[in-house]
């Protein structure tokens, strides 16, 4: 690819949903930083987004304490944030040329309590991981804002509803969608069985017509 700019966003999954501990956090560290040094070492610029927060509060059934037997996505430790918030305070005190640290924990954080003033069952991430639409709202405003975009205060379900009835919209995330399948198997990947594909070429064939097709609808 030769990027020159990568954007990550690096920890959700490194405390494998257990409680705090001094040898997880040493190895998030260690991986971290071999991270940081290899993206630096191919040129380009690291953009460095910290994990989004864990909540339990939807999925409460089925977390567990911190003596529970084992821990998992599917019983994870009730407390994780606590882990996240520790992997979030790690990045955001890092002062690397050429990395960017951008505080996703933070500002989903302030949000979600806000929202829970007037709706106490909110969340962002009905599994307590994978924020929804609104929760990548959030993200994409953090994420603009930290590289120096001036965004206008929005109402967040008015301006949802915006951008999804923008022509613009469908483009995009076919776009998205499109790469997304398309380069998962092209670099490989290991949930289940290894599988790797031999090309992408179709997928961005496509891609670049679908890039017309937002550089017409944005005139």
């Amino acid at each position: 690819m030769k990027p020159q700019v990568v954007l990550a966003c690096y920890g959700m999954n490194d405390g494998i949903y257990h409680p705090p501990a001094p040898e997880r956090l040493a190895a998030f560290h260690d991986g971290l930083h071999r991270f940081i040094t290899k993206i630096l070492a191919s040129g380009a610029q690291l953009v460095l987004m910290t994990p989004p927060p864990f909540d339990p509060r939807p999925i409460q059934a089925r977390t567990v304490l911190a003596n529970a037997a084992d821990f998992g996505y599917d019983f994870p430790f009730a407390g994780y944030d606590a882990v996240l918030a520790e992997f979030s305070r790690t990045e955001a005190g890092l002062h690397v040329p050429g990395v960017t640290v951008i505080d996703l924990h933070r500002a989903l954080v302030a949000a979600l309590a806000t929202r829970r003033e007037s709706d106490d069952a909110f969340t962002f991430s009905p599994d307590g991981v994978h924020p929804d639409d609104a929760g990548h709202l959030v993200i994409a405003r953090t994420l603009l804002a930290g590289l120096g975009y001036v965004l206008a205060p929005a109402d967040p379900d008015t301006e949802l509803a915006r951008i999804k009835a923008d022509p613009i919209f469908p483009p995009v995330r076919d776009r998205r969608e499109l790469r997304s399948e398309a380069w998962l198997p092209f670099v490989g990947y290991t949930r289940g069985p290894a599988f790797k594909a031999d090309s992408v070429k179709a997928a961005e064939r496509v891609a670049v017509l679908l890039e017309s097709e937002i550089g017409a609808a944005a005139k």
